[in-house]
């Protein structure tokens, strides 16, 4: 595949390598093969004889139907990616090359866009596609966090250094909707997941410099930077972790004032009835009633004032 208007991106992993063995498994077993006209049609477009999944088949917005078929190669890799509409016309197609350790070539072969940012929108649908089924069939995690964009670059040096950029950028953005989330008091597993992922997102900024460290200048500032980064989101966690216990804290407390100020009349009422019986008297004193309610009240009191300083 030539350089011309190419695209870079990568397949975030955590191994040595993409298991492509374990990725063509569950893809055969989850995806369709194009079999008869229909692969034959495929080899006359692409100039070959290859393997074909039809992907997904959805309806865009103006309900026409849309449907994806992904080419593999002899390595198990993804090489093709083919967008057809209505009619099943070809509206876009692109190639793909993927090296072992996740780094994606991508180059648009159809339409031959003159317009950059259609151009990049249609890569971006391509990458996404990729990377969702390599990265769910790998790791079995969703597509969920902050999306590394491919880029287009001159060469593969001139790409790790823009990605690596994009990791950096991450770092600014995941604190600063982790902090805005705890300031609009949104529910704690929505925050958690979100500082989860950002843990987990350094993780793979780590990775990446592992495996491209020769492509990248200084690269051992990076490491400093992203593992400064996981410290500081670490320390957010325990911050939102304390936070929400003292939120939790402060409602029990509400409860359980309310509760003694609800219940009060009731459990006063049935001391008197205790202390009758016990007595065998038909009347309690006005003493003894000033004494059984001061004692309650002693009692709200002290709760009030051990939860005092978990109310602000």
């Amino acid at each position: 595949m030539g350089k011309d208007n190419c695209y870079y991106g990568w397949i975030p992993i955590l191994t040595k390598n993409l298991l492509y063995d374990r990725f063509i498994k569950e893809l055969e077993k989850e995806k369709e093969r194009v079999e008869g006209e229909e692969e034959k049609k495929l080899n006359e477009i692409l100039s070959k004889t290859g393997r074909y999944y039809i992907h997904e088949t959805h309806e865009d917005v103006e309900n026409n139907k849309v449907k994806v078929i992904i080419s593999i190669d002899d390595r198990n890799a993804i090489d093709r990616v083919l967008i057809f509409v209505k009619d099943n016309v070809l509206a876009a197609h692109a190639s793909c090359n993927i090296e072992d350790n996740g780094l994606v070539m991508l180059k648009l072969e159809y339409p031959k866009e003159k317009d950059a940012w259609k151009e990049h929108e249609i890569i971006m649908q391509v990458y996404i596609i990729i990377k969702d089924l390599y990265h769910h069939h790998t790791y079995h995690e969703p597509y969920e966090e902050i999306l590394l964009l491919p880029v287009s670059a001159k060469d593969k040096t001139d790409a790790i250094t823009r990605l690596v950029d994009q990791y950096q950028e991450k770092i600014t953005a995941y604190h600063t909707i982790i902090w805005k989330d705890i300031k609009n008091k949104m529910e704690f597993d929505v925050v958690w997941e979100l500082v989860s992922r950002a843990k987990i997102e350094m993780v793979y900024a780590s990775v990446f410099l592992q495996l491209f460290g020769k492509n990248i200048k200084d690269s051992q500032s990076y490491f400093s930077v992203f593992s400064n980064a996981f410290k500081s989101i670490d320390d957010l966690a325990s911050y939102v972790e304390s936070s929400y216990t003292h939120r939790l804290t402060k409602v029990i407390a509400a409860l359980t004032i309310g509760i003694l100020v609800f219940t009060a009349p009731i459990t006063i009422d049935a001391t008197f009835g205790s202390l009758k019986d016990i007595f065998d008297i038909e009347y309690l004193t006005f003493k003894i009633h000033i004494f059984v309610v001061s004692f309650y009240l002693l009692i709200l009191l002290f709760v009030i004032y051990k939860f005092r300083g978990w109310s602000k």
